[in-house]
């Protein structure tokens, strides 16, 4: 899905609120709440969602925390004509939390219900707000933007993770292939794919014709005391902190793991 879309969505959603200060204001009056938002969509995807339940540990829980503060100042944002003036897409963090929860395996039917929840968290608390302002018709003007707003805003993200969630998943099955091996085993003696299937793995990765790629060598570092050191933990830790120090939008995805 092109970002282009999403920026012209954020310009479209930016005139509304100017033509409307009440939901404006609404909006706007949920800075500080990402908190008490998150805790009651996550409680309500405990009570109602078990692929949700069997996903959820204290990583998870943090990533949720997370994503729901990036969603809600990416909202706080559009009414205040702060968004993203640039041609990035506004919604690659929806894209990089799809990413994250795939390569977790947690199912997308319970990423799309979180997304379901949280649009009817964000329609009840703004229609609680507006029913503390402005005249009658004021407050049904309002509220009646503010329903195609959410509407429109969670129908995006959702398609942006499903898509994401799906490109992931299909790079997750081509990993585990003889193909992809022997792809990176190519890559790394500098011998460009050839063949339909290698060139078809290589748009799935990401990896354009005469792009550079990097390789990193690391190695965890020694046990002191006897401590025992868990390397899958540590390779994850490892994998995270190259993913915060090389931005996959900017330098691409890490591809492969060898050793």
């Amino acid at each position: 899905m092109s970002g282009s879309r999403g920026v012209a969505l954020i310009r479209q959603w930016h005139e509304r609120f100017e033509k409307n200060p009440l939901a404006s204001k609404v909006v706007s009056g949920l800075r500080g709440r990402s908190s008490e938002i998150w805790q009651h969509a996550f409680q309500l995807l405990q009570q109602e969602s078990p692929e949700y339940r069997n996903s959820v540990d204290d990583e998870f829980t943090d990533e949720s925390r997370a994503h729901c503060g990036e969603l809600l100042k990416t909202i706080i944002s559009i009414p205040n004509g702060r968004a993203d003036k640039s041609d990035a897409d506004p919604f690659d963090f929806v894209r990089a939390h799809a990413v994250w929860r795939a390569r977790r395996q947690v199912p997308l039917i319970a990423s799309l219900h979180a997304y379901r929840l949280a649009h009817r968290t964000y329609s009840e608390v703004s229609q609680e707000e507006l029913s503390e302002h402005g005249r009658p018709e004021d407050v049904v003007r309002s509220l009646t933007m503010l329903s195609s707003f959410w509407m429109q805003l969670f129908d995006h993200v959702g398609a942006v993770l499903a898509e994401a969630h799906a490109v992931e998943d299909g790079l997750i099955v081509a990993q585990g292939t003889r193909s992809y091996v022997a792809l990176i085993d190519d890559l790394l003696r500098g011998t460009l794919p050839t063949d339909s299937e290698a060139q078809r793995l290589c748009t799935l990765c990401g990896i354009r014709p005469g792009a550079p790629l990097a390789i990193a060598v690391a190695r965890p570092y020694q046990a002191e005391h006897g401590k025992v050191i868990d390397l899958e933990v540590t390779l994850r830790s490892f994998v995270r902190l190259i993913e915060q120090v090389l931005s996959p939008g900017t330098f691409g995805r890490l591809i492969d793991i060898k050793g």
